[in-house]
């Protein structure tokens, strides 16, 4: 995902620390062939093993070919790359989800179609598989790491043209309790209680520029989550019914009653939403 300038440096702010990204170190190395193929005929003969430059954008039209020769063992070989971001002693904001109700009505409740934006909604973070996902590089401990909050709100439905609808309410953005994994495993106490995003109702605005009550979505710390408030990643995914676990929706969205019916129209409208993460205070934690 795309994070904004604005939504990492207030992520990194409230660590108080400085995260340095730096781009991995690629090496160039040739692929190599031990067939050589005739530029005139196409006939391909053993050879012994040598360059051929780029695997996909190989010198000469030739292919990383494995071709045995006699008793030499024919072997052709390529290089890839591999890279990772290592963060330490900071609190990420990492990923946060689309939300695609697709087509619905004046005051229905519509469960969540797929992740995916409109072309008009941009200067936008959100990812198309419904992630929302925090990462905890810091150390944990009495007068160190104590937990975090990250919190949500939903700003104003507009159209393509940056419109409200006239005589509209506020919409609600329903988000459902959801799991949350280490990426891999979902992160369960000694008890075997399994770690839980919190259920939320966003409220949308209904002025142009504001954001309806921020709701906290995300909340561990060591106070409630001792045994298993550890470094590493905090997901959720919310998905459609149709591909969720259990077989519910990961959010809803109750469209706003009062919007005009007496001209037939199709109003394709987008609301942003701000997703906050804060460090918890240790006081909050006594």
């Amino acid at each position: 995902m795309k994070l904004s300038r604005n939504v990492l440096v207030g992520s990194l702010a409230v660590t108080g620390m400085v995260l340095g990204a730096v781009a991995p170190a690629v090496t160039a190395q040739a692929a190599t062939s031990t067939g050589k193929i005739d530029s005139t005929t196409g006939a391909v003969t053993p050879s012994a093993s040598y360059n051929i430059g780029n695997l996909n954008n190989p010198d000469d039209g030739q292919l990383a070919i494995a071709m045995d020769n006699g008793d030499t063992e024919g072997t052709a070989t390529a290089t890839s790359n591999a890279a990772v971001k290592v963060v330490s002693g900071v609190l990420v904001l990492n990923q946060v989800p689309d939300f695609n109700f697709g087509t619905a009505v004046s005051g229905q409740t519509k469960d969540l179609v797929d992740n995916t934006r409109p072309d008009e909604a941009t200067n936008v973070d959100g990812n198309e598989s419904g992630i929302l996902s925090v990462l905890e590089s810091r150390e944990i401990g009495e007068g160190k790491a104590t937990g975090f909050d990250l919190s949500a709100q939903l700003g104003q439905f507009v159209d393509s043209q940056n419109n409200a609808l006239a005589g509209a309410g506020a919409f609600t953005l329903n988000l459902a309790a959801l799991p949350i994994s280490d990426g891999q495993d979902t992160i369960s106490n000694a008890a075997g209680t399994k770690l839980m995003t919190k259920a939320a109702e966003l409220a949308s605005a209904t002025k142009a520029g504001e954001y309806g009550t921020s709701q906290s979505v995300m909340n561990v710390s060591t106070a409630k989550d001792k045994e298993s408030y550890k470094d590493g990643e905090y997901r959720a995914q919310y998905l459609a019914a149709d591909k969720s676990a259990d077989g519910k929706a990961g959010a809803s969205l109750k469209i706003a009653d009062g919007i005009s019916n007496s001209a037939a129209s199709v109003k394709s409208l987008n609301a942003p939403i701000v997703w906050t993460l804060k460090t918890t205070p240790a006081e909050v934690n006594a």
